[in-house]
């Protein structure tokens, strides 16, 4: 199935279980909170500026500034959970590509795969070819015998 332009080696039945069954949390942090007992260094400088802790499956972040932006812009109150939703979203789509995508050693593999299978038909066709010219050789041999060529 095709996700996001991209090939998977997955149904769509697979794929939705997979996505629901995919932890995703999040929580938003001033400067000022400890995160596991240590203070966390505000990039920004804007004393409103804000962090997020992001899991996504077994992989948590740390996202002290806003990602996808130019420089090193703050995350506020404001905004915080439109960058935590896009984030979520593309890491979301890195883990399943991860599982599910098709790589290229897979592509590699399936055209071996059809080769050898092609290479096994191409042998039985020489073989009734080669048969088939046999027979051929035993008619007009016959023929020949009998007199009719």
């Amino acid at each position: 199935m095709e996700y996001k332009g991209r090939e998977l080696i997955c149904t769509e039945e697979e794929l939705q279980q997979f996505i629901g069954g995919l932890t995703v949390m999040h929580q938003v942090y001033k400067f000022t909170d400890k995160f596991n007992g240590q203070f966390i260094h505000n990039p920004t400088g804007n004393d409103n500026a804000r962090y997020y802790v992001l899991q996504v499956g077994d992989r948590t972040f740390l996202q002290p500034h806003a990602p996808f932006e130019m420089g090193i812009v703050p995350i506020t109150e404001e905004n915080a959970l439109e960058y935590i939703e896009r984030h979520a979203d593309e890491l979301t789509d890195m883990v399943i590509f991860e599982k599910f995508a098709v790589q290229p050693e897979d592509s590699l593999e399936v055209l071996k795969k059809k080769n050898s299978e092609l290479q096994i038909i191409a042998d039985e066709l020489k073989l009734r070819n080669a048969a088939m010219q046999d027979d051929q050789l035993f008619i007009l041999e016959a023929l020949a015998t009998e007199g009719i060529i």
